[in-house]
């Protein structure tokens, strides 16, 4: 090959100048300079051509150029060729301008060449490939051609361009004395193996396979492509007989190989410590590699190892993905570790790719959630496994362990649920019915839910299985009779508890049976009965007896007072005042009223000094009532008024005897001959409460007044402002006492029918209030509570009524219980704490107010009304539950969590319902947001375990585990849990805050996995 032939254009271009100058050769050669570079040039002595050709450059003159064109194109040409030769730092810029100036087309094709290969030689491929593209190999000579072609090709090939690199490698690979012939074979060779062109790829290879810059890789090549063509035995002794010539990169390549190699033929001992160390590198591996590395663990007994790789790969529907976790689920159970296991078969159970092992691992599932207390999914996933494998070999063991659940589980809904359903339940279901029954029962005692509740229990008693369950069932069916004013009934069922051997558990007691008993006979206003009892509860009573004998003493005494037994009566109360119980005020008003029957004067004496004694009890208006009225039974007129004048001055606190010291102030004036006064007093009376009772009173002693002073045109006036007519009047008394007379009857469609005529007739008649009253409790007495509640309504707003507050604690209960309009029950419970001296109303007042707030969220409202509900001797343990519920919650919206979980602990030893399952998730809660993981954990699983019949908290102690794995990094338990609320839970919106929260530790789990590709 000549190299130093030029091209024919050229020899044709130079002709004009050579011929002369060959004239004169033998004399002085004006071009001999000219001549002597450019032949260095063409040696490749660029370092003697180039200081020559700037030379002559320099010495171009204008003239020169202009005469000279094609000799002053070569000059350039040279200078800037043998400058990019050089790699001077301004030779691009030269070779551009060169290029740009287009007085020689040849020239610049050639210049391209150059350009390109000084590209070439800074790394710059894109540049260097731009200008190979613009070169003409017509300009080139063959060495020229070849290098520009493999530098062309190798160039493409860094650029990743392999379609273009592939033609230019091919073309240079077949010249055998070319120099860069084995370095085009390899990149040949390796587009070959990048496209599947195996064999072509193997030739190529082979061909290098001891070339110095390739044997660290070649080995790995020819041994996968070998096992690709299925020669694996050829391709392992290959591999075995070359690894140890590949370094680097490779050497982690051919170890991957050989394991993969060695892992197909189950020799997982020798597959280990290869895929071992091709693990070791700093780049991502597939999810093939790390099951191959995983299983391998796994093979050789490595079962906390293979497990570590095994979780990585929970993510993904493929078949892979389960055999992963069916792997990690049994080298789980190899570690003692069931809890993880139970969360790999999770998964597996949850991939349909192969089917047997989705079997197994769905009653493994199922069965591991039972061991560990998760009764909610066991039962499911038991269910789901014998609907859908009835004939495995794992069945029988499922029922077996499904009737052990029933009969174990606090999931009372359900379970009573499967008993109620079963068509031909086993003698060991039957004898489960009453647990289950006597639990559901009591979850709906707790709930409210009165009537269910008294339906099942008597079942309960009823049940041939019950033992001691039934003596609990009569307990509570009296306590429910007495919740719902049924109090017959009750004394009929806390007489069958205490007449057949009383069983004793948590407020079921002999002790609490007699003291409801004796209340169900106070309602009935047996005293004598009611006595009885009371004082069987109060037999052993001292200063710091409980809550109940407290209450049971004072109640003893108040049945003494209405038999009459003033002295027994006298006793009890004093002894209450001695041990200066919180009712001590109330046994002090009773002493000056049993002081009044035979004293006057002390009882006098005894009132006049109870505000002073007991300044903040709710008894001082009705204190000062009664002076009052002793002051005007003993004629002392002017002593009553004062006292009445301070009363009608205090506001909302004296607001429920208003109308009575209004009427007894104006007797007052009217008996001190200050008629106008007491006439003031009527009227305000009248205009104030309508309805009240005293107006009757208030429009006689008005007569009365206006008559003895001749005024019967201003008493006429009187009553029409009082909205009154003296005939229809009589109309009104005639048709309220037919009305009355159907109603004392009880025949509820005949009262209502009368009812309904006198309301339509008088609609602001006097006795306006009882009338609906009256209807509304007929209403009820058909279980109609919608047409029952607007007249309930009416009378409460009618304040002064004497059934005001009973008709309002009538609205504020069917407004919780029926309509659940919580915030209207809260305004009738509030409304009734202010109208009632009842101290039972009060209690019920209050306790309605506080389930209200509960329901509305109203921690800070709520938290005084439960202190003051925790005080009440007669409150029973739901009041205890939800008072301190509410102080559990009050404190954690202050951010007080650790006094908040010892509120909640408490409510947990009172409850096993749904207060308890709150309570215990509020626990694990607040936990967390101490960053106290570890409890939150164990109190999130204690929610799961003990709540079964609660839903809501079992869903949120699942999210909340959820988020807890998530803290902790637990990426694969935290998808489990998620994954299990999305795809089980029935709440629609804490099944998509799961949803959102999987989503987000999915992308966690990705940012931080060694894993490489998606998904399937």
């Amino acid at each position: 090959m000549l190299r130093n032939r030029l091209p024919i254009c050229i020899v044709v271009a130079l002709l004009p100048l050579v011929l002369p100058a060959q004239a004169t050769r033998s004399g002085n050669d004006p071009h001999a300079q000219f001549w002597q570079a450019r032949a260095y040039f063409q040696a490749g002595r660029w370092s003697l051509a180039y200081p020559i050709f700037l030379e002559l450059r320099r010495g171009l003159k204008e003239s020169d150029r202009a005469r000279q064109t094609m000799m002053s194109d070569e000059i350039d040409f040279y200078t800037t060729a043998t400058a990019l030769r050089q790699n001077e730092p301004f030779a691009e810029t030269d070779a551009l301008a060169f290029i740009g100036t287009g007085h020689n087309e040849a020239l610049a094709q050639k210049m391209h060449y150059h350009l390109g290969e000084y590209l070439y030689r800074r790394a710059d491929f894109s540049g260097a490939v731009e200008h190979y593209d613009l070169s003409d190999i017509r300009q080139l000579d063959n060495d020229e051609i070849a290098d520009m072609r493999f530098h062309q090709g190798d160039a493409y090939f860094r650029l990743g361009d392999y379609s273009h690199a592939k033609p230019l490698l091919q073309s240079v690979r077949q010249l055998t004395d070319f120099t860069h012939r084995l370095d085009a074979e390899y990149g040949f060779g390796y587009i070959c193996y990048r496209d599947g062109q195996l064999s072509e790829a193997l030739q190529a290879f082979r061909r290098v396979d001891d070339h110095p810059s390739y044997r660290q890789a070649v080995p790995f090549y020819i041994a996968d492509i070998l096992y690709r063509q299925g020669q694996k035995d050829e391709a392992l002794a290959y591999a075995e007989a070359n690894a140890s010539k590949t370094f680097g990169e490779f050497s982690l390549q051919m170890d991957r190989f050989l394991g993969h190699a060695y892992f197909e033929r189950r020799e997982y001992p020798k597959a280990l410590p290869r895929l071992e160390s091709s693990a070791r590198g700093p780049e991502k591996v597939t999810r093939e590699q790390l099951y191959e590395l995983s299983y391998s663990r796994y093979a050789t007994a490595l079962y906390a190892e293979a497990a570590q790789g095994f979780s990585q790969l929970s993510s993904g529907s493929d078949s892979l993905a389960q055999s992963a976790m069916y792997l990690l689920g049994d080298a789980y159970l190899r570690l003692g570790r069931k809890g993880d296991a139970r969360t790999a078969f999770s998964y597996c159970a949850a991939n349909s790719s192969i089917p047997f092992q989705r079997e197994v691992a769905s009653f493994h599932y199922a069965k591991l959630s039972y061991e560990f207390g998760y009764q909610d999914i066991a039962m499911t996933e038991f269910r789901r496994f014998l609907e859908a494998y009835a004939t495995s070999s794992y069945a029988r063991e499922a029922r077996d362990l499904l009737v052990e659940l029933l009969a174990g589980t606090n999931n009372f809904r359900e379970a009573l649920e499967l008993l109620e359903n079963m068509p031909s339940p086993t003698a060991a279901s039957r004898r489960l019915f009453a647990k289950v029954g006597y639990g559901r029962a009591m979850e709906w005692v707790n709930d409210q839910e009165l009537l269910a509740a008294e339906k099942l229990l008597d079942r309960v008693a009823r049940d041939v299985n019950a033992g001691t369950l039934a003596s609990l069932a009569r307990f509570w069916k009296g306590e429910i009779a007495y919740r719902t004013a049924r109090y017959k009934d009750a004394v009929n069922a806390f007489g069958d508890y205490l007449s057949q051997a009383p069983v004793v558990q948590g407020e079921a007691s002999p002790l609490h049976a007699r003291y409801s008993l004796a209340y169900a006979h106070m309602r009935l206003e047996d005293w004598r009965a009611a006595q009885g009892y009371f004082s069987q509860v109060t037999v052993n009573a001292k200063a710091f007896s409980s809550g109940v004998e407290k209450d049971a003493l004072l109640r003893e005494a108040d049945c003494r007072y209405m038999l009459k037994d003033l002295a027994g009566a006298r006793s009890l109360y004093e002894r209450v005042l001695g041990y200066g119980w919180p009712s001590s005020d109330y046994a002090q008003y009773q002493l000056a009223m049993i002081a009044g029957v035979s004293d006057p004067d002390r009882k006098i004496a005894m009132l006049a000094t109870f505000e002073r004694r007991f300044p903040a009890s709710d008894l001082v208006p009705l204190a000062g009532l009664e002076l009052a009225s002793s002051y005007l039974a003993e004629e002392k007129y002017r002593e009553a008024v004062p006292i009445l004048t301070s009363l009608l001055q205090q506001g909302s606190r004296s607001a429920a005897i208003r109308p009575k010291a209004l009427l007894r102030l104006g007797i007052a004036y009217y008996n001190l001959d200050r008629n106008q006064e007491a006439l003031e007093q009527y009227a305000l009376l009248v205009s104030e409460y309508p309805n009240a009772p005293e107006v009757e009173d208030a429009l006689e002693s008005a007569r009365a007044a206006y008559l003895e002073q001749g005024r019967t045109a201003d008493y006429a006036d009187f009553l029409r402002k009082a909205g009154r007519d003296l005939s229809r009047d009589q109309e009104d008394s005639l048709t309220w006492s037919v009305a009355e007379a159907r109603y004392a009857e009880k025949d509820a469609d005949r009262a209502i029918a009368a009812l309904d005529v006198y309301i339509r007739r008088f609609p602001d008649g006097h006795y306006g209030a009882d009338a609906r009253y009256y209807r509304a409790e007929m209403w009820m007495k058909r279980n109609d509570w919608q047409q029952a509640l607007p007249d309930y309504e009416a009378v409460t707003d009618m304040s002064a009524s004497r059934q005001a507050d009973k008709a309002c604690q009538q609205a504020a209960r069917i407004n919780y219980f029926q309509k659940k309009d919580y915030p209207a029950a809260e305004k009738y419970f509030e409304r009734l704490l202010s109208l009632t001296s009842d101290p039972e109303r009060r209690i019920d007042g209050m306790r309605g107010l506080l389930r209200s707030q509960y329901q509305l969220n109203k921690w800070t409202e709520a938290a005084p009304n439960a202190r003051e509900l925790l005080l009440q001797p007669s409150m029973g343990t739901d009041d205890k539950v939800l008072a301190t519920m509410i102080l559990g919650r009050w404190e954690s919206g202050r951010g007080n969590h650790s006094e908040a979980i010892r509120y909640y602990h408490t409510v947990t030893s009172l409850n096993n319902a749904g207060y308890a399952a709150e309570a215990r998730y509020a626990i694990a809660v607040s936990w967390y947001l101490i960053d106290d993981l570890a409890n939150a954990e164990k109190a999130a699983m204690e929610t799961i375990r003990r709540s079964g019949s609660y839903d809501t908290w079992i869903t949120k102690a699942y999210i909340l585990l959820g988020d807890i794995f998530r803290r902790q990094k637990d990426w694969f338990n935290a998808k489990a849990t998620l994954r299990s609320v999305v795809d089980n839970s029935r709440n629609p919106e804490l099944r998509e805050e799961a949803r959102t929260k999987l989503t987000a530790v999915e992308e966690e789990e990705k940012q931080n996995s060694k894993i490489q590709g998606n998904l399937p």
